[in-house]
């Protein structure tokens, strides 16, 4: 639905896409490049099917209907290193993520992204559209805060701080004692207190009284 309401396309609707997958499906169209772009542009986040009355599971729909294209479809060998290095190499890489958004910062401010737009550099690209929906970047990227691992204290602090037995100052599993709540990191505040709201709300019924 999000890219209905951006393109304002019957084809580009959970409705209009399944429409084209049908007909694929049923040898009525062939895999074109029109249904590739249509298929493609989805987002796959699934929104429409809590809104859908019916209980479509669109997501395996458009997950089939994307293996399909993979096996059916010869993309263009920019096409196939682009996708390669972004699914395989960049989203899985928080630091490159990182990277990106400081070259896109550079190109935003340096100038170099109204020089672009001026002399129609991104048409030619084809690259047009989807520059106009990057984002402004900030000084500071969040992910460059969140890319650490996270310490094995952490994930044992909830489960000791929802315990009713336990004191915040009672060891953790292991012999490490966590930190007092006043050092936490604020992600490991929220899990704590996420965890011990549902441990008050919903206890655990004891193995006994099953």
């Amino acid at each position: 639905m999000p890219t209905y309401r951006l393109w304002n396309l019957e084809a580009d609707s959970p409705r209009g896409r399944i429409h084209q997958m049908i007909h694929v499906e049923l040898g009525n169209f062939p895999v074109t490049d029109s249904f590739v772009d249509h298929i493609d542009k989805c987002l796959d986040c699934r929104a429409c099917e809590t809104a859908c009355p019916s209980g479509v599971e669109y997501g395996k729909l458009v997950e089939h209907a994307r293996a399909r294209i993979e096996r059916d479809c010869e993309r263009s060998w920019i096409s196939r290193v682009a996708r390669d290095y972004v699914f395989r190499q960049l989203l899985p890489n928080p630091l490159l993520i990182v990277d990106l958004a400081r070259v896109l910062r550079l190109y935003q401010r340096s100038g170099l992204q109204a020089v672009a737009r001026a002399i129609g550099a991104l048409k030619l690209l084809g690259l047009s559209e989807r520059e106009r929906f990057l984002p402004r970047m900030t000084t500071t990227f969040s992910i460059a805060d969140t890319a650490e691992p996270i310490p094995p204290w952490v994930r044992a602090a909830p489960a000791s701080l929802s315990s009713p037995d336990a004191s915040p100052t009672s060891p953790s599993r292991g012999s490490m004692n966590p930190p007092s709540a006043s050092s936490l990191p604020m992600a490991a505040k929220s899990w704590c207190l996420k965890d011990s709201f549902a441990a008050a709300r919903f206890p655990r019924t004891p193995a006994s009284a099953m």
